[in-house]
């Protein structure tokens, strides 16, 4: 009797830990996946092209059949992110926070520009644009994390921007980190005098500055970090420095 009780026992025990591994296997897998389709390249087929200017040659048709809400690629010379950027939906601003270039549920999520600049675009005067930076992996945003170390910053100041229709080389001007619950976003403004105010103001906060000058429209990369606060936001500003 007491040896068939051991035996049910360790069955259980053997039951327990083969059901634990398979759970485990599950989970691994399905993390794999998530970051692997989050994953995007500018060209399928050509996955390291790039044009003289070293843009990445970007398969415009191909992306937008996979989300007609692809409007934009960002990259950064000399730093691991090269991505693709789509729209926020106006009805549902969130929706890529949560979901994957393909429509997919990823916690992953996709680079997104803010559903408030969906009237101008990446043409807005404030162009915000969203990205995760999740602690157990290198995923979408996490290059922006960095840019508040100086010199990480200073190496990396030219970011690449582009559009069906443009090209832009964009300059840091600098990185502030603010509490996640902190309200700055801004995305239309009534005069160029009340942007310059407004973007004067967020320079003040930066912890990393790299140039003085009041462009007249910019780039913001938002992304999350883990430096000062439990909940916090790194933010990037990016000037226009040349078109394309």
């Amino acid at each position: 009797m007491v040896k068939r009780s051991y035996k049910i026992k360790a069955a259980l025990g053997f039951s327990i830990a083969g059901l634990s591994f398979a759970l485990l296997g599950c989970v691994l897998a399905w993390l794999l996946w998530c970051a692997s389709n989050s994953y995007t390249v500018p060209n399928p087929n050509f996955p390291e092209a790039q044009d003289a200017e070293g843009f990445p040659e970007i398969d415009w048709n191909y992306w937008q059949s996979v989300n007609p809400d692809v409007i934009g690629w960002v990259s950064i010379p000399g730093a691991d992110l090269s991505c693709a950027i789509v729209q926020a939906p106006t009805d549902n601003p969130t929706y890529y926070l949560e979901h994957d270039i393909r429509g997919y549920a990823n916690y992953h999520g996709c680079p997104y520009l803010d559903a408030d600049c969906a009237e101008l675009g990446l043409n807005s005067q404030n162009a915000v644009i969203f990205g995760h930076n999740i602690r157990n992996g290198n995923s979408m945003f996490a290059t922006f994390a960095n840019y508040s170390q100086e010199e990480f910053a200073q190496k990396h100041s030219i970011v690449l921007l582009q559009t069906p229709e443009w090209k832009k080389v964009l300059r840091i001007s600098g990185a502030s980190i603010v509490k996640g619950n902190q309200r700055t976003k801004r995305t239309s403004f009534d005069t160029q005098e009340d942007f310059n105010l407004w973007f004067s103001e967020r320079l003040d906060e930066c912890c990393v500055k790299l140039q003085d000058s009041i462009p007249s429209s910019c780039i913001t990369f938002v992304t999350c970090s883990y430096n000062r606060y439990s909940n916090e936001r790194t933010l990037v500003y990016a000037a226009v420095q040349s078109d394309k």
